[in-house]
């Protein structure tokens, strides 16, 4: 046997060792299907992702009362404006809440993640509410601020609330920034760092809409009602949990009892 056709017994034999390694049904084909490689990667059920990411427990429990706040909203007495303790979130870390509303079912979902993963055992939705904040222009924060750190409800000026269809709650840090949870809602533009020390508290104006109230500093003015000195992005952070006890602080007139509670 001359050596071409050694050669070509050798390739032949070559060629089909090849086929068999990786064709669908055999050799390194049938090890892919098994193994999936692609899948370790992107795997598409979703529940057995969530099942291995979870929040913590304060996490946990500080949803559960965010979700019995706006609840009691929705079933308030109170159409002219209320306020609630929700009690407010701790650094939230890798954790995440985007609120959602939705105009034709009327539904407003709370989407719980952690490290970017839905969990769908802490999501829920709220039937018949929408979202708001206290934040978009100067006089409309100016408004809210005389109705009710002046007023105190007694007399409310209109346009004093931001109703929206999305809001994101997350925890923001880096060299750059303050570390701090941010509140972030695109309708409006509203995206600034560590701008969520609300202390907990939330507004409704009807018992239809939750509001809730982006912060902002201002270590010269402080808290302040005149349209020329507020900002469009939100109430200084004084008149919430800044500073309790002092002037115009919504904080210390729930504790007193001097805001409508729903």
């Amino acid at each position: 046997m001359n050596k071409l056709v050694k050669y070509m017994i050798v390739f032949i034999v070559f060629i089909v060792l090849l086929v068999f390694m990786y064709s669908s049904g055999y050799g390194f084909g049938k090890l892919k299907q098994v193994v999936d490689f692609e899948g370790l990667v992107d795997v598409d059920d979703k529940d057995i992702i969530s099942s291995k990411v979870s929040i913590d427990s304060d996490h946990k429990g500080q949803i559960l009362q965010l979700k019995a706040a706006v609840e009691n909203i929705k079933n308030s007495d109170q159409k002219n404006g209320c306020f609630i303790k929700y009690g407010g979130f701790s650094d939230l870390g890798s954790s995440s809440i985007s609120i959602e509303y939705d105009d034709v079912s009327r539904k407003t979902q709370f989407i719980v993640k952690n490290k970017g993963i839905e969990l769908t055992d802490d999501s829920f939705g709220v039937e018949g509410v929408k979202p708001c904040v206290i934040a978009g222009n100067k006089k409309l924060v100016s408004n809210f601020a005389k109705s009710y750190m002046i007023n105190k409800g007694n007399e409310v000026i209109s346009n004093h609330f931001m109703p929206v269809t999305e809001i994101s709650i997350k925890f923001n840090e880096g060299y750059t920034v303050d570390d701090g949870n941010k509140i972030v809602v695109n309708n409006i533009g509203l995206d600034i760092n560590d701008n969520f020390d609300d202390g907990g508290l939330m507004y409704s104006p009807d018992s239809e809409h939750f509001c809730f109230f982006p912060t902002t500093e201002d270590t010269i003015n402080g808290c302040n009602v005149e349209e020329s000195l507020v900002k469009s992005e939100g109430l200084n952070i004084d008149c919430l949990e800044g500073n309790v006890g002092g002037q115009w602080n919504l904080l210390t007139y729930y504790d007193k009892g001097e805001l409508t509670k729903c």
